[in-house]
């Protein structure tokens, strides 16, 4: 069973908010980019104004994009959240819609 399963399995609330806090305030990118990839991974979407935060703020392109590739996990309701910013990659923004097709 993959480690992300088990976790979606349990009751992550609380996992979730520390994910989410680190994604805000970890001082290290990398820190913050494994928080996302996570995050994406569990399709957390309460978790998109602080992705659109991060996004907006983040100067590294290999941090944005990681976040790009973890709002495509997330699907469809990461997308009106995230059309000004996919704008930019209209070739992650239609990753993004075939993922919510699905």
């Amino acid at each position: 069973m993959r480690l992300v399963q088990i976790i979606r399995e349990a009751d992550h609330g609380e996992m979730l908010d520390r994910l989410i806090g680190a994604l805000e305030q970890d001082p290290r990118w990398l820190g913050r980019i494994a928080c996302g990839g996570m995050i994406g991974e569990l399709k957390a979407s309460q978790a998109l104004p602080s992705f659109m935060k991060a996004m907006a703020h983040a100067r590294d392109e290999l941090f944005r994009e990681r976040l790009r590739d973890a709002l495509i996990k997330i699907g469809a309701p990461a997308v009106p959240a995230s059309d000004a910013l996919m704008n930019q990659h209209p070739a992650r923004r239609a990753a993004l819609c075939r993922g919510c097709a699905r």
